[in-house]
């Protein structure tokens, strides 16, 4: 009988299982893969619209070259001509750094494609595309990617997948911004849908696509764009506090009208024509333009045209002006008669780049040949100290010094200024300079247009000396870096300045507000200093001079409300006499970006329980001796090392604790005068017969 033998066939089984498991095994790690990876895109994508976004928020920009200039995507008018919306694309696309970026790729569905958009709200509450928004109002920064997909089987399938980041934030408060144009009002266009596999590819940038194909619509050809020629609108000088006019230049025949934004957009003049051609103006048509209310300090105001170009500026607060009156006994000094014209407006520079204004920009001087020169600057790099010269670079007149803020105000009597002989006019110069930066100049004439020179007599006359008077230019700005935590430390500087010309020499407070309570009047005299959030002492401001402060508020913003409100207030408890006491507060900043942090712990319940009283004063080593230091926190400590109790000393600096039981206390004290001073009386030993504890501050910081 013949036995057939048995096939063992496990071995072949086996392999084939094997196949099979390991196809799924492979899918299953290509797909873990894929998704990290768009994962790791998102989160870049989101990542870097939130850099752009944050950095949008401060009015900042790179300057004066196109910041995109290297990206062959963006460096087109399209961009280039709004310097502030280039500098955040840039920005935005340093966030994507990591991504495989596709630098001329304008078809959406193409590997590694990239697009970066801003868009903001304009003068007419609408949002608008390549402009990163007004003051206080939302910027919108979007970012889109293509992620390819590597494994074959599902690139095959799917080539790329879609990634989309958006942020949106509030503008701060800042002054002068580009893009003022109001063309292309609309809302952002919806995000690109995803494309299914297999469909028509995006059409090529051809002049004549084929209207046929069911395709999305291909983005911007990168080819530049003839640009608009026209000047476009500008304010020409200040707009100033009180004036009921503002001088534009523009394109001449064009129709321009003035509106106030900080009251909705209303307008407060008619609408006036262009006049011209004249020369020495950065268009060929002037106008000045009478408004129908007087302008109102720190509101912000655009003009615009009917070419559809805008700018946009803030008033500044009025300087007074000096008053001459006659010595006695002495013959009224025969002066020269000037017909009543307006002042002959000074070029300014487009708002985007530094520029300095001198107001005002003509005038004839004294018997002594003495002017008075108010000198203001803005959109100055903070980092950089400026100096001011008269004339010529030789002859120096001040140094602003850097942490500014990016405007300062100046005023100086200038005293080589001289009446020229016959009809002609004597031009001066004040120039501006700062590293790196194009100088700026502005213009001072003597005399005015059509005035009539008469000779003066040798009389004397001795101008009054103009008092001083405390202001604080522009917003708060932030000057705390990184994140904001709620119920955290957070610095805010301020440019205070005395704009009289009498020196400040007693001490004075500056202090900062963070949300307020009630609607806040600029024109108001006070806001009550027990809201206030805190606070930087100053010892002394001369005349004609201004100076940056930094103010920490200890306990930075609360939770709620979301959108916060920011004030400074110099003289804040009213210790200097000005001329003007209703022009101490600063226009508002806002700040929405904060970061809910934890609820403080309450303060320590006051011990008390006996009968001893400590009282004393804390004083600082001043140039003259010894001074109170006002407003000090004062801590008291007992033997254990807790704190007790504290108060804040008075205008005098003086403090006092009551009810103490026996025991061994130390006691420390903390303000701040030019700089943070620091002092300490340890072994204050009671009972004892009402103790007096003088504590002394070195200037140190607070612990």
């Amino acid at each position: 009988m013949i036995k057939l033998k048995k096939h063992n066939r496990s071995t072949g089984q086996a392999l084939v299982e094997f196949a099979i498991m390991a196809v799924v095994l492979m899918m299953i790690i290509f797909i873990i893969i894929e998704a990290a990876r768009i994962l790791w895109a998102w989160g870049t994508v989101q990542n870097a619209a939130r850099e752009g976004a944050r950095y949008a928020i401060t009015g900042q920009y790179d300057w004066p070259d196109c910041a995109v200039s290297s990206l062959s995507k963006f460096n087109t008018p399209e961009y280039c001509d709004d310097l502030r919306v280039a500098s955040v694309i840039s920005r935005t696309h340093k966030g994507l750094t990591g991504l495989p970026l596709n630098e001329t790729s304008g078809a959406f569905e193409d590997k590694d494609y990239y697009q970066i958009e801003v868009w903001g709200v304009n003068q007419g509450g609408a949002l608008q595309k390549n402009f990163a928004g007004m003051p206080s109002m939302p910027v919108i920064v979007r970012a889109y990617y293509r992620v390819p997909i590597i494994s074959p089987f599902f690139s095959s399938i799917l080539p790329s997948i879609p990634v989309f980041g958006q942020v949106t934030m509030y503008n701060e408060s800042f002054g002068q911004l580009g893009g003022g144009s109001n063309q292309g009002a609309a809302l952002p266009p919806p995000i690109p849908a995803i494309p299914t596999a297999g469909v028509t590819p995006s059409p090529t940038f051809t002049p004549t696509p084929d209207p046929s194909t069911n395709t999305p619509t291909a983005e911007p050809s990168n080819t530049p764009t003839s640009t608009p020629d026209f000047c476009r609108v500008h304010f020409e000088g200040a707009a100033v506090q009180g004036n009921e006019y503002v001088y534009v230049t523009g394109e001449v025949g064009t129709l321009v009208r003035i509106i106030d934004l900080s009251q909705g957009g209303i307008q407060i003049s008619a609408v006036h024509t262009v006049a011209g051609p004249f020369d020495n103006h950065l268009c060929p048509g002037f106008v000045t333009v009478f408004l129908t209310e007087p302008l109102q300090y720190g509101h912000e105001i655009a003009v615009e045209s009917s070419d559809t170009s805008v700018d946009i500026t803030s008033v500044l607060p009025g300087t007074p002006t000096p008053t001459a009156t006659n010595t006695p006994s002495v013959t009224p000094t025969e002066v020269a008669t000037e017909t009543p014209v307006s002042p002959t407006p000074a070029p300014s520079a487009t708002p985007r780049d530094p520029y300095i204004i001198v107001l005002p920009t003509c005038g004839s001087p004294d018997i002594n040949g003495n002017v008075r020169i108010t000198l203001l600057g803005y959109n100055w790099p903070d980092s950089r100290d400026i100096a001011i010269y008269w004339d010529s670079q030789g002859n120096t007149r001040s140094l602003v010094s850097r942490g500014h803020g990016g405007s300062f105000t100046l005023s100086w009597l200038e005293s080589e200024v001289s009446l020229p002989d016959g009809n002609t006019t004597n031009s001066y110069s004040v120039l501006a300079y700062a590293n790196g930066v194009t100088p700026a100049v502005a213009t001072y004439q003597v005399p005015c247009d059509n005035a009539t020179v008469v000779p003066t007599s040798t009389a004397t006359i001795t101008p009054t000396p103009n008092p001083a008077d405390l202001l604080i230019v522009g917003p708060p700005q932030l000057a705390t870096e990184g994140d904001i935590i709620g119920y955290s430390p957070v610095d805010f500087s301020v440019v205070i300045s005395n704009t009289g010309d009498v020196d400040i020499t007693n001490q004075f407070f500056v202090d900062l507000y963070l949300d307020p309570a009630g609607p806040i009047d600029p024109s108001a005299e006070r806001i009550p200093v027990e809201q206030s959030s805190g606070y930087a002492g100053v010892s002394s401001l001369p005349g004609n001079s201004s100076r940056v402060i930094t103010i920490t508020a200890p306990f930075g913003f609360e939770n709620q409300p979301i959108n916060h409100e920011v004030y400074g207030m110099v003289d804040s408890i009213e210790q200097i006499e000005e001329v003007y006491e209703t022009n101490n507060i600063s226009a508002m900043a806002t700040a929405d970006y904060v970061t809910p942090g934890p609820t403080p712990t309450p303060s320590p319940t006051p011990i008390s329980g006996g009968e001893n009283t400590i009282i004393g004063i804390v004083s600082w080593v001043s140039p003259d001796g010894l001074d109170p230091l006002n407003r000090a926190f004062v801590y008291l400590y007992n033997s254990s090392g807790i704190l007790v109790n504290f108060t804040r000393a008075d205008s005098g600096g003086f403090y006092q604790f009551q009810s103490l039981p026996d025991d061994t206390y130390t006691i420390r004290a903390c303000g701040n005068l030019d700089v943070d001073r620091y002092g300490a009386r340890t072994g204050i030993i009671i009972p004892s017969v009402l103790p007096v504890v003088n504590i002394y501050t070195d200037p140190v910081a607070c612990p």
